[in-house]
């Protein structure tokens, strides 16, 4: 399980013109709170499959295309 702030402060390095509305989104919306954390762990699995070469490249491709969906939800949330 990773920490809140951790998350936080990723989203925000993410989304930097952003970091009003992100801190406070996080703060009331359970749901946005939700979808940074997996967009954090998606994020950090993506980058570990990076670094093991072994790795399947369809699982990197994989977890880029989920991602991309994840940041543009997070975006879309953000600009609402």
């Amino acid at each position: 399980m990773q920490n809140r702030a951790q998350v936080l402060k990723f989203i925000i390095t993410r989304l930097p013109n952003h970091q009003n509305c992100v801190e406070e989104l996080f703060d009331e919306s359970e749901s946005f709170r939700s979808l940074c954390e997996d967009y954090f762990d998606c994020r950090t699995v993506l980058d570990e499959t990076i670094k093991n070469s072994n790795k399947s490249s369809d699982l990197r491709k994989e977890y880029q295309v989920v991602l991309s969906e994840i940041e543009d939800e997070l975006i879309e949330r953000i600009t609402i």
